[in-house]
């Protein structure tokens, strides 16, 4: 089996959800465009699927202050998103990156998210519902995850890893 960056190919694609433990990191899917662009999306699971979930404003505010912060931290960095479950995030990036890469520079964006003053973009001007942010929230949750086993180890925590699809 090739691995391509740190990342077994075998696990892209659609997953089992009952089988997966978060949080953790994958490449969910990698496209190469007719022109030779390439995205690579990153599932980022913060919660255990059809288990828990994040409120809609500590997700969104995470969404915010991602989109603030990954530009500096991912090469390549595309976009942010929150999955419409709301266990996670999807990131998208253009340059296929290492997956103790990701895990390292996902660390430091949660630990930068602990230094913020306030919600990124938190503005009627810059987003569509600026009354639905809540720092603090965003900040005790993302201090839980800095705490989980995930970033305590350099290995993502998937369990049965040979089952997930």
């Amino acid at each position: 089996m090739t691995w391509h960056f740190g990342w077994n190919p075998k696990y892209f694609g659609h997953i089992d959800h009952t089988k997966v433990v978060a949080p953790y990191i994958r490449v969910a899917d990698a496209n190469l465009c007719p022109n030779g662009t390439l995205s690579i999306l990153y599932d980022f699971r913060l919660c255990q699927p059809n288990t828990s979930s994040l409120s809609s404003t500590i997700l969104h505010s995470l969404e915010h202050c991602l989109l603030a912060i990954l530009p500096d931290l991912l090469p390549g960095f595309l976009m942010v998103g929150p999955m419409g479950c709301r266990t996670g995030m999807y990131i998208v990036t253009s340059i296929p990156l290492h997956k103790n890469y990701v895990q390292e520079q996902l660390c430091k964006a949660l630990q930068a998210i602990g230094d913020l003053k306030s919600v990124p973009y938190q503005s009627e001007k810059t987003c569509g519902m600026a009354c639905d942010h809540n720092l603090v929230s965003v900040q005790e949750t993302v201090h839980q995850l800095l705490n989980s086993s995930f970033f305590q180890n350099e290995t993502t925590k998937v369990t049965n890893v040979e089952e997930i699809i």
